[in-house]
Protein backbone atom coordinates (compact mmCIF):
# COMPACT_ATOMS: atom_id res chain seq x y z
CA UNK A 1 0.00 0.00 0.00
CA UNK A 2 1.39 3.40 -0.97
CA UNK A 3 2.10 5.89 1.79
CA UNK A 4 0.56 9.32 1.48
CA UNK A 5 2.69 12.32 2.38
CA UNK A 6 1.20 15.74 2.94
CA UNK A 7 3.69 18.56 2.63
CA UNK A 8 3.48 21.69 4.77
CA UNK A 9 5.92 24.55 5.31
CA UNK A 10 8.19 24.29 8.36
CA UNK A 11 6.95 27.67 9.61
CA UNK A 12 3.42 26.21 9.81
CA UNK A 13 4.49 23.72 12.49
CA UNK A 14 3.79 24.52 16.11
CA UNK A 15 6.39 22.53 18.04
CA UNK A 16 5.58 21.17 21.45
CA UNK A 17 8.26 22.29 23.89
CA UNK A 18 8.28 19.00 25.78
CA UNK A 19 9.25 17.23 22.57
CA UNK A 20 11.71 19.58 20.87
CA UNK A 21 13.24 22.96 21.69
CA UNK A 22 13.05 26.11 19.60
CA UNK A 23 16.86 26.17 19.26
CA UNK A 24 16.73 22.84 17.45
CA UNK A 25 13.94 24.14 15.21
CA UNK A 26 15.97 27.26 14.31
CA UNK A 27 19.09 25.19 13.59
CA UNK A 28 17.21 22.75 11.39
CA UNK A 29 15.51 25.63 9.50
CA UNK A 30 18.87 27.29 8.82
CA UNK A 31 20.30 23.99 7.61
CA UNK A 32 17.35 23.32 5.30
CA UNK A 33 17.25 26.90 3.99
CA UNK A 34 20.93 26.65 2.99
CA UNK A 35 20.18 23.73 0.63
CA UNK A 36 19.34 23.94 -3.05
CA UNK A 37 15.81 23.06 -4.14
CA UNK A 38 16.72 19.46 -5.06
CA UNK A 39 18.80 18.95 -1.90
CA UNK A 40 15.92 20.30 0.19
CA UNK A 41 13.37 18.06 -1.52
CA UNK A 42 15.61 15.00 -1.08
CA UNK A 43 16.25 15.86 2.58
CA UNK A 44 12.58 16.34 3.42
CA UNK A 45 11.62 13.11 1.67
CA UNK A 46 14.33 11.22 3.59
CA UNK A 47 13.55 12.89 6.95
CA UNK A 48 9.80 13.40 7.30
CA UNK A 49 8.69 15.36 10.34
CA UNK A 50 6.10 13.43 12.33
CA UNK A 51 3.20 15.66 13.29
CA UNK A 52 -0.44 15.51 14.16
CA UNK A 53 -3.20 17.44 12.41
CA UNK A 54 -5.35 19.36 14.83
CA UNK A 55 -8.48 21.46 14.51
CA UNK A 56 -8.37 24.35 12.03
CA UNK A 57 -5.75 22.48 9.98
CA UNK A 58 -2.90 23.24 12.39
CA UNK A 59 -0.04 20.77 12.64
CA UNK A 60 1.69 19.90 15.93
Amino acid sequence: MARRHDFIHVHELRPMQMTIGMREIRDKCKHIESMSGKERRDFVEAHPIPNGARPKGRHF
